[in-house]
């Protein structure tokens, strides 16, 4: 008989807690469970303990104590050994395990004590469950037995908080418990600190405590509690100000830390709490004392918001009295200021009177008053005061522009005035340049005759055309660091483009002008764009066509388009309705389908003749069609054999020859091909602008779309936490994704199931990338939003390569809802002008939602993590930018970590970790208890994390049980069979077929032909067995290298140190590689391994030994880093051309269709 191995485990436990003691054992086992080779038998052994327990009736009291869990304090939750207590509880199969666990816990530890205990634990993730209830319970106790909101109190030791009362972590056990009496105990709080605090005192107090997000959704309640009882009491604003002693601070009240607390109170009484203060401060000041009172308070940024609100109440009420310039200018006593004028503060507020009195000239207005009080020549004098006082410049440089254009002076007049002739070579960059172009343009706008060009032509009468574009293209090379003067030379240039427009120049007149001059016009192509823009009476109806027919076009394709289909019309006048409608089809069918405004070719061509009616019915086409040639159309009476005419030929001995000869080997007429080439060398101005323009508008849209898609990819989205039903499954029952033109996936299933690990595989450019995108992005149709999810890809890493946050920052910011929370609650406690009940009411959610995320632990669990994954210190508070590949995709994996997700989505995980960064990762997804979904083409990672396999293949997610090598297996034997079944139905067709050809006209046979027809037409309609895919394995191929003589790299006695007082990374290194050497590096991330190939190949000097070269080896690296050398915007043919300079676009294209980079895909943005 053999022995029962449960009954050995129990034996064997039962020696080793007679050895070692209950709770010394107990411990040995936990740890034992965490390691891979002793978990199974620690598991064991594990049961055997608690058995014996059971034998000897043992309690949950007991087992408690003998675990030494009553020592334990607040640890208690954290011990070890809580899990194996938590297990014999269950096994003891109590029905109130909850009330039991209590029991125990209340009976080792008082009430203030376990309270303090189960607040740390709640802020837990993994144990936030179990101490809600046991809170609970812990309030139904203080009920049953009559406790009261003060015995709670003082129960919690509350009395003795003092001003960290609203800090305690025990104080929202004691508000349940209140909201459990069916009391409020935001006025119970209010009652207990009004004995203590003043209600200043206390307004200052709660703000403080707001400011604290432990304190803050408490600090919230007790603040509106505050206003309610305000309110019961009747107090009026005039009361609250009172009370917030607000009425003695003078004037600076507005600088006072419990105003938002007053105008809160003033907005619940539906006042404006902006027209209370102005008549606070009209009780005390005249108007000139406001407005000192004022302009001090908007000096400070604190205050600013609230005092310009306030100057604009008294600009009203000036105006509401109809107050002139010149009587406000005398009612602030500026008129008595003299030569001091500006130096006076309220001049700034009489400025902005007078920019609001008179919106449309108020330069005009101010000098109009100041030339009242002073004479001309006081006025100058005070100019040039003003010019010397950097504060009061800029109304210097107002009033001179005025006295000018009261002197009559002309633009000629202040451009010598200003000397600018003498500065030709840099007078753009010069502020004088900057006062004439502000004068200039000033006189225009009060001319009867405004020009629209004022300066440029001002600038165009004195140097005249092409020496000023000559001044302006050297001034905008000169002024590529000045982004100010660019923008300013850019402007003028354009102007003058425009100008030249205007006046009815065409490109070619311009081209002929400053060609003719010295001066190549044609490098600028903004010149020919905005010189096109002349439109016809054709174009024009072009344009209106396309804006009828294709509503919703991009503006600036529609523009291309107009111009590019009525240049089409003038050159070749279609013959009729057929030959239009061809005509744009070619024109602006491919448009619409590149740009997506149509989905397929078929939408595109309906569009393209709806457009060509419209087009028909304009008097301007039907002109066209007029006038064109009359070329009918003759129909043959007989067929015309070419080879016939061949033969007929003249000097044709042979008629194969002649076709040779007519038509070349690719069927294309040299005499046609002569025309052609003859034609394109013969370009005309307006096609080579229309390339122009189309190669501008093509790298705009492109760029545009990079953008949009760089945008879509790094967007972050939360979930919708309203809307969870505590269910984890998904099942997108019938999913699609249309992604830049192309479909990745067709009518499929989406099935994720709670706590299963699935590694999605498929073909590069299947789509997997972009489906964990769209899962990401909430944008499958179907998929529940109240799923946390985060991913993790490979551009996770490389990104944060340019990325200045420390490593800390990056994990912390990775909980993509606690950081929006923080930056909203920054934004609403800054936004003091908005502080009514919705403000307060969202300030509330977001704290308390900030204590249900565990807000206030976030840095020390981030810090536990990253410990974890072995990040020193140092590293931990370093730029992550600093770090190699491997540590940022650690540090992307420990942001998702962080965030504890309920969908963890990896992609390429292990790409750029070392060996022992892959185990560990390996161990972690292997016990991870929620839903993943990985992409990787590692597939022993795969065999060690995943539970499925979904395949992407065909449009389709195939779904298989097991890890990569069972999906492998089943697959295979899943083609052969379809393979089997396939060839099977294809012979069974070739019979049919052949059967039905075979007695198609046999009468006798025919029901029997027409059967087989059904029966064929029934197969190849509904029953269709797809060809299977057969599966190629890709293969690289190397050139073949010259031969060179041993060794070709020689490493002797190398040693490395980044800088002499640095250690040495490492030393006494000897390595040698000759033609037949594979080596393989291995170490830890950041020991050296890339340093180390770069001092073999030279790139790094050694500080120690040496290293030889073969003369005539050649090296080639790609690092882990070797990506962010491309450039992403271009094509991997672009790319190979700039590394590569010399050889032909074909080369690269065979190249790189060696590795599978072929037809678009080596033409489009890497």
């Amino acid at each position: 008989m053999k022995n029962n191995p449960e009954s050995g485990d129990v034996a064997m436990a039962s020696k080793l807690m007679s050895h070692y003691g209950d709770d010394v054992f107990a411990n040995i086992l936990v740890t034992a469970s965490s390691l891979e080779r002793t978990k199974d038998k620690a598991k064991r052994l594990e049961e055997g303990l608690l058995t014996n327990w059971l034998a000897t009736e043992r309690s949950v009291d007991d087992v408690f104590t003998l675990l030494k869990m009553n020592e334990k304090g607040d640890e208690v939750f954290k011990s070890p050994v809580w899990g194996m207590w938590t297990s014999y509880l269950k096994k003891l199969g109590s029905e109130n395990s909850d009330q039991l666990m209590f029991m125990v816990l209340r009976k080792h530890y008082d009430d203030d004590q376990l309270a303090n205990i189960l607040a740390t634990t709640a802020k837990n993730y993994n144990t936030r469950g179990i101490a809600e209830k046991l809170e609970e319970l812990q309030r139904a106790s203080w009920l049953s037995s009559g406790k009261s909101a003060d015995d709670v109190f003082h129960i919690l030791k509350l009395n003795h908080e003092g001003d960290n009362l609203l800090k305690s972590q025990v104080l929202g056990s004691w508000v349940s418990y209140v909201k459990l009496l069916e009391k409020d105990p935001y006025e119970m709080l209010l009652f207990k600190l009004a004995k203590r605090y003043d209600a200043e005192a206390l307004a200052i107090w709660l703000r403080a405590a707001r400011d604290d997000y432990r304190s803050r959704s408490i600090a919230t309640g007790i603040a509106e509690a505050q206003q309610k009882g305000w309110q019961k009491n009747g107090n009026s604003a005039d009361d609250v100000f009172t009370l917030l002693k607000l009425d003695v601070e003078d004037a600076l009240f507005l600088k006072s830390p419990v105003l938002d607390t007053w105008t809160s109170y003033v907005t619940k009484l539906k006042k404006d709490p902006n027209q209370l203060m102005f008549l606070k401060l009209e009780t005390r000041y005249d108007d000139e004392g406001v407005a000192k009172v004022l302009l001090a308070t908007k000096n400070d940024y604190t205050t600013r918001n609230a005092a310009t609100t306030l100057e604009n109440l008294l600009f009203q009420k000036w105006m509401s009295k109809d107050n002139s310039a010149d009587g406000i200018f005398a009612l602030l006593r500026l008129n008595k200021e003299g030569d001091k004028l500006f130096e006076n503060p309220v001049f700034t507020t009489w400025e902005s009177y007078v920019a609001k009195l008179d919106k449309a000239n108020p330069d005009e207005a101010m000098f109009s008053v100041l030339k009242t009080h002073y004479s001309d020549q006081g006025l100058v004098k005070l100019v040039e005061i003003a010019k010397t006082n950097r504060r009061t410049e800029n109304i210097a440089a107002k009033l001179q522009e005025e006295i000018w254009r009261n002197q009559g002076k002309t633009a000629d007049d202040i451009f010598d005035l200003l000397k600018l002739n003498e500065k030709r070579g840099e007078m753009f960059a010069t502020p004088e340049f900057t006062t004439w172009v502000a004068f200039v343009t000033k006189l225009n706008k009060l001319s009867k005759s405004p020009d629209e060009f004022p300066a440029i032509s001002a600038l165009t009468k004195r140097f005249g055309d092409v020496e000023l574009a000559r001044m302006l293209g050297r001034s905008k090379q000169d002024a590529l660091r000045n982004k100010d003067l660019l923008k300013m030379v850019s402007d003028l240039q354009t102007q003058q483009f425009k100008q030249w427009h205007g006046q009815g120049k065409t490109p070619d007149d311009v081209s002929s002008m400053v060609m003719a001059n010295g001066f190549d016009a044609k490098k600028d192509t903004r010149l020919w764009v905005i010189l096109d823009t002349n439109k016809s009476s054709m174009e024009q109806t072009v344009t209106a066509a396309l804006a009828a027919t294709l509503r919703g076009l991009d503006e600036t394709i529609l523009e291309y388009l107009s111009g590019a289909v009525a240049d089409q019309l003038a050159d070749d006048v279609p013959s009729d309705a057929a030959a239009l409608e061809s005509l744009l089809e070619e024109s602006v069918a491919p448009f619409l389908l590149s740009t997506s405004f149509c989905e397929d070719e078929a939408a595109a061509s309906t569009l393209c003749a709806a457009l060509a009616a419209k087009l028909l019915d304009s008097p301007e086409l039907q002109a066209q069609l007029g006038a064109g040639p009359a070329q009918a159309v003759r129909v043959l009476e007989t067929t015309q054999s070419i080879e016939e005419q061949a033969r007929k030929d003249e000097g044709a001995a042979d008629a194969e020859q002649l076709m040779a000869r007519m038509w070349g080997f690719d069927k294309i007429r040299r005499t046609t091909n002569d025309e052609l080439e003859a034609q394109q060398s013969a370009l005309s101005a307006r096609q080579v602008r229309k390339q122009i323009k189309l190669e501008q508008l093509t790298a705009e849209r492109d760029e545009e779309q990079a953008e949009l898609d760089r945008e879509w990819e790094d967007a972050r989205f939360l979930p919708d936490l309203t809307q969870d039903t505590g269910e984890r499954d998904v099942h997108v029952p019938r999913l699609s994704i249309n992604f830049k033109g192309k479909t990745l996936l067709s009518d499929t299933a989406l099935k994720i199931v709670a706590g299963r690990r699935y590694g999605l595989v498929g073909k590069n450019g299947a789509g997997k990338t972009t489906l964990l995108r769209y899962i990401s992005h909430y944008e499958l149709e179907g998929f529940p939003r109240h799923i946390r999810i985060q991913l993790v890809e490979q551009e996770s890493a490389s990104k944060l390569s340019k990325d200045d946050r420390s490593v800390l920052e990056v994990v912390l910011a990775a909980d993509y809802e606690r950081t929006m929370l923080l930056q909203e609650e920054k934004e609403l406690t800054a936004d003091e002008a908005n502080n009514g009940a919705d403000h307060s009411t969202r300030l509330k959610e977001i704290y308390d939602r900030l204590v249900d995320i565990d807000s206030d632990t976030a840095e020390s669990r981030a810090r536990t993590i990253l410990s974890g994954l072995q990040f020193p210190d140092h590293v931990v508070d370093g730029p992550a930018k600093a770090l190699s590949g491997g540590w940022r995709m650690r540090t992307a994996l420990a942001g998702a970590l962080f965030m504890a997700p309920d969908l963890l989505l990896l992609d390429e995980p292990t790409n750029h970790l070392d060996l022992e960064a892959v185990i560990w990762l390996e161990h972690y997804l292997d016990k991870y208890e929620k839903q993943m979904i990985v992409v990787s083409h590692d597939r022993n990672f795969l065999n060690a994390v995943t539970t499925d396999i979904i395949h992407l293949t065909n449009q389709k997610l195939v779904y298989y049980k097991g890890d990569y090598n069972t999906f492998e297996h089943t697959m295979k034997e899943n083609m052969r069979q379809q393979r089997k079944a396939y060839d099977a139905q294809q012979m069974k067709i070739q019979h049919m077929q052949e059967f039905i050809e075979r007695f198609r006209a046999n009468a006798k046979k025919a029901p029997l032909v027409q059967s087989r027809v059904k029966a064929l037409d029934k197969i190849l309609r509904n029953e269709l067995i797809d060809e299977p895919e057969d599966e190629h394995a890709f293969r690289m191929h190397f050139p073949p290298a010259e031969p060179l003589g041993r060794p070709i790299i020689a490493v002797e006695d190398v040693g490395f140190r980044y800088t002499p007082e640095s250690p040495l990374l490492f030393k006494d290194v000897h390595i040698g590689v000759d033609m037949s050497s594979r080596i393989g590096i291995l170490g830890v991330n950041g020991s050296g391994k890339s340093t180390l190939i770069n001092i073999m190949i030279g790139k790094l000097r050694a500080n120690e030994g040496s290293v030889t070269m073969n003369p005539r080896l050649r090296v080639a690296t790609f690092t882990q880093h070797h990506v962010d050398s491309l450039d992403l915007s271009k094509s991997a043919v672009q790319n190979m051309k700039e590394m590569f300079p010399g050889h032909e676009p074909d080369e690269f294209r065979s190249h790189l269709g060696r590795f599978n980079l072929s037809g678009e895909l080596a033409i489009k943005p890497t």
